[in-house]
């Protein structure tokens, strides 16, 4: 057998996992025989601890690229130690999870205060009920600024209002803030108050880069090309019949970016996982599907633009 390329981590480098009451968000190092001989290198050694599996397995993922996998405790040399742990590492462990997030916008025929894009007075008690919620999900950051420049740039898929404007109120981190002309007020706001729109539908929404979260749309065709960003594909690579995956037909050919593994495929760009009547039409999904899917989509994949051009599967038939 051929000796690895590179020098990958040994024991020395290591703690035994056994100090640890709780080993779950620590990076352990693989040993080497644990992986193919082509991926024993020092990147694919470091392993992100996420879930205890009964007395012996360990579920997580791939800190080189959020491939999700379990191994034996046999299987690892470890817990790094800190003092090892590559610069690229430190990034990805240092890198700010998502915040659930819901922007709220007055909706106009509410509007008897004619509030609607106006700046923030002092003292003023802002009203909920002349507010639609238009947006929850996740965002990279929850500072109010960082979501104001998302919203106005690249905003989510599934955002149903205008660009974010005065008079719009976030919520972020159970905090509220007012959109002023310049800068955010921190208000106090109760949401229960405000509305959404009769009739959305319960979705998983998996967007590149992001866990899976619950969020709702609208049931028409518009809405859901706006989520993919395209022209929707229906596909069925889930084990229930009461469910389907939505993407962008095109995804690959207009170089989406990668979003997950599955069945052996790669899917790219934006998706998300809807309910099916069984009649041919669209439901929302159930509590225990929202449950399954959020769980079993909920770690982001690196996957390469390589690895999705590859995955393109174009034939030529002559005629």
């Amino acid at each position: 057998m051929a000796e690895p390329e590179h020098k990958v981590f040994g024991k020395p480098q290591c703690q035994p996992i056994s100090a640890f009451q709780d080993i779950t968000g620590h990076v352990l190092a693989l040993k080497p025989e644990a992986l193919s001989e082509e991926f024993r290198t020092p990147e694919n050694q470091l392993f992100l601890a996420q879930k205890l599996l009964g007395l012996n397995d360990i579920a997580g993922k791939f800190l080189v690229d959020g491939v999700k996998d379990q191994f034996s405790r046999e299987d690892f040399l470890g817990a790094l130690d800190p003092n090892f742990l590559p610069d690229w590492a430190i990034a990805k462990m240092a890198a700010p999870e998502p915040v659930h997030v819901r922007v709220f916008q007055i909706n106009r025929d509410r509007d008897t205060e004619h509030r609607c894009f106006e700046p923030f007075e002092p003292g003023q008690a802002v009203n909920p009920a002349i507010y639609d919620e238009v947006y929850s999900g996740l965002v990279p950051s929850g500072e109010p600024e960082a979501i104001f420049q998302q919203f106005n740039t690249s905003p989510p898929p599934l955002h149903r209002g205008w660009s974010m404007s005065p008079s719009d109120v976030i919520e972020a981190n159970r905090t509220h803030f007012y959109v002023d002309r310049f800068g955010f007020q921190e208000i106090g706001f109760d949401a229960s108050l405000t509305q959404k729109p009769e009739g959305l539908r319960r979705v998983v929404m998996i967007e590149p880069g992001l866990p899976a979260y619950s969020t709702d749309i609208a049931p028409d065709l518009e809405a859901m090309q706006r989520a993919v960003g395209g022209l929707i594909e229906v596909t069925y690579p889930l084990d229930d019949e009461h469910a389907v995956m939505v993407g962008n037909e095109e995804a690959k050919l207009i170089n989406m970016e990668g979003n997950r593994r599955l069945n052996g495929g790669v899917y790219a760009g934006p998706l998300f996982i809807i309910g099916d009547d069984g009649e041919g039409g669209f439901c929302s999904l159930t509590d225990e599907q929202i449950a399954e899917y959020t769980e079993q989509f909920a770690v982001p994949e690196e996957i390469t633009m390589e690895e999705v051009q590859a995955d393109m599967r174009i034939e030529f038939h002559a005629w």
